[in-house]
Formats: structure tokens, C-alpha cells, sequence
């Protein structure tokens, strides 16, 4: 349960910084990320990167925390212990969560982080929602039950 008290401190920290506040992408909107003056999804959602097998091998193992069968990266509290300057240090092998984000794909269809400051409503450059990792393989090794509730918190 360590693991679920986790995710909810990062869940409603986010939240208190403006963050994981889903919205369906159901018009024109795009990424317009600001990377190094921001680090905002870095500074308060690191603490719950999930990895897989194959991007803690290009990360490597001092950016990793293994507990169980869960891989997720580093943190320093919430935030990232790979940020540096507000810009992530490995961006070139950033993990997929974090290459995705603020896109979510949940039950198949597009979502997006409202709380984002680089959402833009100019022009569309939404992505396929089906490039998108599902929403559920964020939240590894939480029965269903869990999921569903904590998805329903995301989206209201």
C-alpha cells in the first residue's frame, strides 16, 4: 500500500500546483512545451515516472529506483532528480511517460493536462490518441478498483 500512499501524495501535490487536471481533447490544441523556463511537469509529477525494462537500460541504473517490478525514475520529493535547471538531463532518452506528457489516453480517446502553461488553442496538433500509452500501465500494479477511482479524480 506504500506504493498507492505514494501516488496519492503526488496525485493531490499535483493538483495543488495546478497539474493533472485531464480535460478530453476534443478541439484544436497543441504542445507548445517551454521546456527549460518551465520544468513544472518535472518539478511535480517526477516522483511517479513509471519506466519499462528497456528505457532504464538507456537511462541506466543511477537514475533508477527498482521496488519489485516496478521501474520508475529517481526523485528528489516530487520532483525529478534528472531535472537540472529546469530542463531534463536525459531528454534525449526520456522515458515514454515523459515524452507523451501532458497527452493521455484513456479508454482509447485523447485527454490532456489542462493544468500544462504550454497548451496552446491556436492550431491543432493533437496526436493520434492510439500513439498514446494507455493510462493504466502509469498505475502498475493497482487492482482495477483503484484505477478507475483515480481516474475519475483526474478527470473532474
Amino acid at each position: 500500500m506504500s506504493a498507492l500512499f505514494h501516488l496519492v501524495r503526488i496525485i493531490l501535490h499535483a493538483r495543488k500546483k495546478g497539474l493533472l487536471h485531464l480535460r478530453k481533447a476534443n478541439a484544436p490544441i497543441r504542445l507548445e512545451c517551454i521546456g527549460g523556463e518551465c520544468g513544472l511537469c518535472c518539478e511535480v509529477l517526477g516522483g511517479g515516472v513509471v519506466v519499462t525494462e528497456e528505457e532504464s537500460v538507456k537511462l541506466g541504473e543511477p537514475s533508477i529506483v527498482r521496488s519489485g517490478r516496478d521501474i520508475k525514475l529517481k526523485s528528489d520529493g516530487f520532483a525529478c532528480a534528472l531535472l537540472k535547471d529546469k530542463a531534463c538531463s536525459c531528454y534525449a532518452v526520456r522515458p515514454q511517460g515523459c515524452h507523451e506528457y501532458p497527452w493521455y489516453q484513456i479508454d482509447g480517446q485523447l485527454f490532456y493536462d489542462a493544468g500544462c502553461p504550454g497548451m496552446k488553442t491556436d492550431k491543432d496538433e493533437r496526436p493520434a490518441a492510439h500513439t498514446i500509452k494507455p493510462f493504466n500501465s502509469y498505475l502498475p500494479g493497482l487492482p482495477n478498483f483503484l484505477r478507475r477511482i483515480i481516474r475519475k479524480i483526474l478527470l473532474h
